[in-house]
């Protein structure tokens, strides 16, 4: 992973934010170590729990994995913690198509300007209460015949967040060490810091250092999946920064990984920065019906779905510095039917009419280079909006112009 310099591009990022004074006199102390062991938590008055130790984040992930949502609730780190690369557990579990049941935070973590080290997930197991058989969702079937094979559909939601609904994180810088599974349907919305998030979503003021390889779907820097946004519950990532190296199989981005909404995609990524290289080594899709070969990388974000007319996508003033590979290394020299790369936002809005579906790309700059099905993109192709698959794919009507591509020497 190379560290580029954002703001030599013109782009301010404000990391972390400025803190008041009395925001500033913290309980614990300058940086708690995790022993594995968890620590219960006090309601102070106001509504605002303070954590002081890592046993109390720990503690935190156990309430809201037992159901305590948080909800008016802010959450505020009061010191820097070393997670010491013991396993963590995500704070909120479950699966995305069963949200009734599943455990969710929804409420504000303020980092307050701290930061959280060594958060790991090895040796992390999703528990088999995901499973589709304590949930009554269907399992897959992929293949036929005696090639078939059931796989159950828990999916392996990764962050320092597992699962969020309508939540705010702000002013956190985080240091991760992720190695997830890459089993179809397992190792699927994995993110720095939410791994996936349904309704209103705010991220500001955040970073994200280290490692992530994020497993086989919907893999971001800061943000794995995001569904089910709207004109009253938008997705807001601002002001933040991944220096991660990201990989995964299939959709792999330097922000957010993947967002979709049936209700209205709403989404606002402004004023962000990757530094990590983005890398798609290719996925093998076997429905039962038809086998696919898909890989995808962006810098910033990737595939906004959704079928509703009352649709808006901005993305503006980002920087990609991170270098994109598609299509690494699928056996026998297949070369993917399902390629896309993007610099900044790929496949944004692919259901859309210009006049209903509101859009703004602007102010946004690559210096990364991209490689593709193992060959290095020309500078000129980087730029096209609709044969390179960059900016946005799929937007023949959309207009890229007053973005940015540096040679990256």
């Amino acid at each position: 992973m190379k560290k580029k310099i954002a703001t030599a591009l013109g782009v301010a990022l404000v990391i972390p934010c400025a803190l008041s004074l009395a925001a500033c006199i913290d309980k614990g102390p300058k940086m708690d170590t995790w022993d594995g062991t968890v620590a219960s938590l006090s309601v102070e008055e106001g509504g605002v729990i303070n954590i002081n130790s890592a046993e109390e984040l720990a503690g935190f992930a156990v309430a809201v994995n037992q159901g305590n949502k948080f909800e008016n609730t802010t959450i505020r780190l009061a010191c820097d913690l070393d997670m010491a690369n013991l396993t963590w557990t995500p704070i909120g579990l479950g699966h995305r198509s069963d949200l009734a049941n599943a455990k969710v935070f929804s409420g504000i973590f303020d980092g307050n300007g701290k930061k959280i080290i060594n958060l790991s997930n090895v040796g992390y197991v999703p528990n088999a209460a995901h499973q589709s058989e304590e949930s009554d969702l269907p399992a897959v079937v992929v293949g036929e015949g005696d090639n078939a094979v059931e796989i159950f559909t828990y999916t392996y939601h990764y962050g320092l967040f597992g699962m969020v609904v309508d939540a705010t994180i702000k002013n956190l810088e985080v240091t991760v060490n992720y190695n997830c599974n890459q089993d179809y349907l397992k190792g699927d919305g994995v993110g720095g810091i939410v791994g996936f998030s349904s309704g209103a979503l705010t991220i500001d003021n955040c970073v994200v250092n280290g490692t992530i390889n994020g497993g086989y779907d919907a893999i971001g820097g800061l943000v794995g999946r995001a569904y089910k946004s709207s004109v009253s519950k938008p997705i807001v990532i601002e002001n933040s920064e991944n220096n991660a190296d990201v990989t995964g199989l299939y959709k792999v981005s330097g922000i957010l990984g993947f967002m979709s909404s049936t209700d209205g995609l709403n989404v606002k990524i402004n004023q962000c920065v990757n530094n990590g290289d983005i890398t798609s080594i290719g996925a093998k899709i076997d429905t039962g019906k038809e086998t696919r070969f898909v890989s995808m990388a962006s810098g910033i974000t990737l595939y906004g779905w959704t079928k509703s007319v009352n649709s808006l996508a901005v993305i503006t003033n980002n920087v990609n510095n991170g270098d994109l590979t598609i299509c690494e290394n699928l056996a026998g020299d297949v070369k993917a039917n399902q390629p896309a790369y993007a610099a900044i936002a790929g496949q944004v809005n692919v259901v859309f009419d210009t006049d209903v579906h509101k859009y703004d790309f602007a102010g946004n700059t690559n210096t990364g280079k991209v490689f593709a099905l193992g060959e290095e993109v020309a500078e000129d192709d980087i730029m096209k909006a609709y044969a390179a698959k960059v900016f946005a794919p799929y937007a023949d009507g959309y207009d890229v112009n007053g973005n940015t591509n540096i040679v990256a020497e």
